[in-house]
């Protein structure tokens, strides 16, 4: 049927059809259906053409692999400036989703990142993650968590079969004993590894324990897989403690091994990095208690000796008052300090010298209502005999000295 056009048709619709899309909503579906598609996170490889950035250093080009060619765009919040020595003409690898250009309808793949040179999809991905894990901070060394050096309880994180367990329980329960172990079961390898890793690692988180190895015990590049994998690395990242990794292998180290607080080449020194020798400790114990045991007696014989010159001294009068106070207070606070540095638990005998040597403390005969008799060349006088009658002197008390004149004297 043919429909004459009117004046009126641009504002009515003349065909009486109610369903209908405009331009954008047809976008728009076009973008939603991609979007939900396995369009997202693409490697791409082809050969890359029309180069171009803006000047926000946003980038344009076409990838082309001789048929076919597709426009791509790198935004500049997502991707640095590329090298200004790439020429149209290389072979590259990209990384993107494909997304609608929705001003033109046109399909693009959106990239995030690039490498030049011959490489496989798995490899350009490592080195993709990798970069953005360092530009994120996650392998910083300023984070690496310290290994505690007396752990109170270990968690293990390894598949619950197998020599590895075994070996990890054997050397921890030879080794140290006394700390309280956790397990928590997880596949190593294949597809449901990464998932049952990050499961196990949050079950650690709620343990709580002082450090956590993560094993397995070796096997090809791509047993490896699920140590490479983003999320399982941002778990690892995000523990409560430190982790140390142990996944036997030694020529390259996978992303959770640079994201862990230490490496170990095999399970077996993981298992001894993270413990203490038990025998050495109770070793080193024993000796430091017998150097403390030997520094107290060394320390106590000081004293005696001191105290021995203080109380020869005074009964031959040959030190003053200050001199006897200053070196009876300073020796024995001196001496004193120096042991309770190298032993918290001081010893009666200790105690019961500071107790002899505070007593005989000049000081502390004033306090208990003595005093000290000097003339006026400052000789202390000791008995009757030396006082001569109208001689002066000085009367030494708890809080001070007077002064004081022999007005006579019984026999």
């Amino acid at each position: 049927m043919n429909v004459s056009p009117n004046n009126d048709a641009a504002s009515s619709n003349v065909t009486g059809i109610s369903d209908y899309l405009s331009v954008s909503d047809l976008i728009n579906n076009i973008s939603t259906v991609i979007h939900s598609t396995s369009l997202q996170n693409l490697w791409i490889q082809g050969e890359l053409t029309n180069y171009t950035y803006s000047m926000n250093n946003n980038h344009f080009f076409s990838l082309s692999d001789g048929v076919n060619s597709i426009d791509c765009i790198a935004f500049s919040n997502s991707f640095e400036k590329l090298d200004e020595s790439i020429q149209s003409g290389n072979t590259v690898l990209a990384h993107g989703s494909i997304d609608v250009y929705k001003k033109k309808g046109r399909l693009q793949l959106v990239v995030d990142f690039i490498f030049f040179g011959e490489t496989g999809p798995q490899h350009a991905d490592f080195l993709r993650l990798k970069k953005k894990f360092e530009e994120e901070g996650l392998f910083s060394i300023e984070r690496k968590r310290l290994l505690p050096k007396y752990p109170k309880s270990i968690g293990i994180v390894t598949s619950e079969h197998g020599a590895v367990i075994n070996d990890l329980l054997t050397i921890l329960k030879r080794r140290w004993p006394i700390a309280k172990i956790y397990i928590s079961p997880s596949s190593v390898q294949g597809q449901q590894a990464p998932t049952e890793i990050i499961h196990a690692l949050e079950t650690m988180n709620q343990k709580k324990p002082d450090v956590t190895v993560i094993a397995r015990g070796g096997g090809s590049n791509d047993d490896f897989d699920a140590f490479n994998n983003e999320q399982v690395v941002r778990a690892i990242y995000k523990s409560n403690f430190p982790i140390v990794t142990a996944l036997g292998h030694q020529e390259n180290w996978t992303l959770s091994d640079l994201v862990s607080d230490l490496q170990a080449a095999t399970p077996s020194e993981a298992a001894e990095v993270i413990t203490p020798n038990i025998q050495e400790v109770t070793f080193k114990a024993s000796s430091s208690f017998q150097s403390i045991q030997d520094a107290v007696y060394f320390r106590i014989k000081q004293v005696k000796k001191t105290i021995a010159i203080i109380v020869k001294g005074m009964a031959h009068n040959v030190f003053d008052t200050g001199k006897i106070r200053m070196s009876a207070n300073n020796i024995l606070e001196s001496c004193l300090n120096d042991i309770e540095q190298q032993s918290q638990n001081k010893t009666m005998q200790v105690n019961a010298l500071k107790e002899v040597v505070t007593a005989l403390s000049p000081q502390k005969v004033l306090n208990r209502g003595y005093s000290i008799i000097t003339n006026h060349d400052e000789k202390i006088l000791t008995k009757t005999s030396e006082l001569e009658k109208e001689e002066k002197f000085t009367i030494t008390l708890s809080d001070g000295s007077v002064q004081a004149e022999i007005g006579g004297k019984d026999d």
